[in-house]
Parts: C-alpha cells; structure tokens; sequence
C-alpha cells in the first residue's frame, strides 16, 4: 500500500492507497526538507495562488497569447473548411 502525496488547494493530503485522504504531518518524514515541501506546508490552507508581479503576469499572458496565435494559424491552414464555419466574419480564402 503505497502512500501518494498531494497539493490540494493549499494543503497537503496523504491517500492511504484506499482513497482515504488526511492532512499530511510533515514531521513524520524526512521529505518536508525539501524546499517545495516545506512552502507547501508553510502556506496549508492558505491561498493555493503563487503571488507573482505584474510584470511576470504580463509576460505569461503574452506567451499564452502566441501560442493561441499560432494554435489558430496552423488550424486556418489545416481545416479550412472547419474554421469558415465557426467563424464566419472571419474567413480563410480556400484555394
């Protein structure tokens, strides 16, 4: 019966192997010395958000950005067909 650990919503739950979940004590164990572990137990029942600056979140929306961009570039050249119907105030030209 293998124990798996979790990050739920800010605290860290242990499952038994029998779906039976209990807030893990990480001074029972020596793997709460890692850095991760212990942030995750320092912040149980906190806000599950990392706190970033605007200036990463900025930078994270411009990513998601071109990659939707470019998601939506290869299904115009792909499906054709596809997007027209979905879209059409914006159509594709098919040759």
């Amino acid at each position: 019966m293998a124990n798996r650990y979790y990050r739920r919503s800010g605290e860290i739950l242990r499952d038994d192997g029998q779906e039976i979940w209990s807030i893990y004590n990480p001074k029972l164990r020596g793997w709460e010395r890692t850095k991760r572990a212990n942030e995750a137990y320092a912040t149980a029942f906190q806000d599950p958000f990392h706190r970033i600056s605007g200036e990463e979140a900025l930078k994270s929306i411009a990513e998601r950005q071109q990659r939707r961009d470019k998601w939506e570039e290869r299904y115009k050249r792909e499906h054709p067909d596809e997007w027209n119907k979905y879209h059409p105030d914006n159509p594709v030209q098919i040759d």
